[in-house]
């Protein structure tokens, strides 16, 4: 991390990220709703073909939403690590003082 990344800029990221797959995961499911419709409904073969369309788009927003999450557990890793290395820092500042005071 770069020292001008602050905690608000990854909070913010995060959030960014987090809305980015709820709006991802509507979107599968109202694809699967209209797959679904499309599929009862379909008499002829182009309308099974737009069918499969549509399934496809749905593998193609399910792998996105794959994509975000890994991107999302990443992030929340590498914000844990921050923290924990903030945390170890502080332990040494403090030891360090304490050895100087003694």
């Amino acid at each position: 991390w770069s020292s001008d990344v602050c905690s608000s800029d990854l909070q913010k990221w995060m959030i960014e990220l987090e809305e980015e797959r709820r709006v991802n995961d509507a979107k599968i499911l109202e694809l699967m709703a209209k797959a679904e419709q499309e599929s009862a409904n379909a008499q002829t073969e182009q309308q099974y073909a737009q069918v499969a369309v549509v399934n496809t788009e749905i593998a193609h927003m399910r792998a996105q939403s794959d994509v975000l999450n890994r991107r999302i557990d990443n992030l929340l890793r590498a914000i844990e690590i921050r923290s924990n290395h903030h945390i170890g820092v502080k332990s040494l500042e403090q030891k360090a003082v304490k050895g100087v005071t003694e």
